[in-house]
């Protein structure tokens, strides 16, 4: 499977013969727009119909991911993993999803939307020990490879600015 060229094709168009930067774009571009329509019906949602059902709304959407997988095309034959695999990732997936949309409802709006929009308190508790552990990581990796790379020798033969090479002209004025 790595040595054969895959098919790609997007809701039916093939984007095959495209340079692997116009799949990038055009897939990126997909995500961020599904993403976006997916914010603007969950404001119309909460906010416009009064829902306030996070479980049945995470659900609902759930099977428009079935429905849109389906559209797809994908087939159990183009499955890496066992289904097992699919299963529990799709559990943590919209349960994380279903308990944070459920959590909404004891906020105030403001705070709803701070925590809506941002999506940073993960991040702003996983930071610390991501850079912590990349500091772990690559700082012996820099101890040993700047030097080793460094453009200006770290002992060099004559001093850069020695006083015998500045001579300064004196003008007769």
């Amino acid at each position: 499977m790595k040595n054969e060229e895959q098919s790609r094709s997007l809701f039916g168009i093939s984007l095959t013969d495209r340079p692997r930067w116009q799949q990038f774009i055009i897939c990126s571009s997909g995500f961020f727009f599904g993403y976006l329509v997916n914010g603007v019906c969950e404001e119309y949602v909460y906010n416009r119909l009064q829902f306030s059902y996070g479980w049945y709304f995470t659900f609902v959407q759930g099977w428009v991911y079935i429905l849109l997988i389906y559209l797809q095309g994908f087939t159990t034959k183009q499955m890496v993993n066992p289904w097992k695999t699919y299963i529990k990732l799709s559990a943590v997936l919209m349960g994380s999803s279903g308990l944070i949309k459920s959590s909404l409802a004891f906020l105030n709006y403001p705070a709803q939307l701070m925590f809506k929009s941002t999506k940073l308190l993960g991040w702003l508790v996983a930071a610390p020990f991501i850079f912590g552990a990349l500091y772990v990581l690559f700082v012996p990796c820099f101890t040993v490879l700047v030097p080793k790379f460094n453009s200006v020798p770290s002992s060099p033969k004559k001093p850069l600015n020695s006083p015998s090479e500045v001579r300064l002209k004196v003008r007769d004025v």
